[in-house]
């Protein structure tokens, strides 16, 4: 029983932070890349932009963006949307595991939207960049997830340090 309760508490704990990072992380009225119109990773377009791009090339991947921008904008605001109600399901006042699972089962629709169209325009920039850019973008990509890891490893430590503290 106590076990149950103390991995209880870690989910809602962690359900918590992720909330709270994505709700950080949200500037704007469409998400955290606004100024895209869409949930386009601006770590992508930065990482582009160091790649020493030929007009042609810049001038390809805009129309890719272009192409994809209004379907990235409504799947961006679905998903963000799904995410909201999430979130209020979990911090709701009485526990109701069904109403969880259908929040979370409309944002993991939402988000395999998300995940399926930004890979599809990531192969299609890909094919306008060089063997040599590809390798410099899936490099920085190393960068990032290990970054994103040792953020996760210490949210993890956050966690077992309350556990440590507070569990006795």
């Amino acid at each position: 029983m106590k076990r149950t309760l103390v991995f209880c508490m870690v989910m809602v704990l962690a359900m918590f932070f992720a909330s709270a990072s994505e709700a950080r992380r949200m500037r704007g009225p469409h998400g955290p890349v606004d100024e895209m119109g869409g949930c386009v990773d601006k770590r992508v377009l930065k990482n582009l932009e160091k790649l020493d791009l030929s007009d042609a090339q810049k001038h390809d991947i805009a129309v890719i963006l272009k192409r994809h921008r209004e379907e990235l904008k409504n799947v961006s605001d679905r998903l963000r949307e799904a995410r909201m109600q999430l979130g209020k399901e979990v911090r709701a006042d009485e526990f109701n595991a069904d109403a969880i699972r259908a929040a979370f089962r409309q944002m993991a629709e939402h988000g395999e939207q998300m995940v399926l169209l930004r890979a599809g325009m990531l192969h299609e920039i890909k094919g306008v960049l060089t063997p040599e850019q590809v390798d410099a973008l899936r490099s920085k990509k190393k960068d990032v997830t290990e970054r994103g890891r040792k953020r996760m490893d210490r949210g993890f430590s956050a966690i077992d340090r309350w556990i440590d503290t507070y569990g006795k």
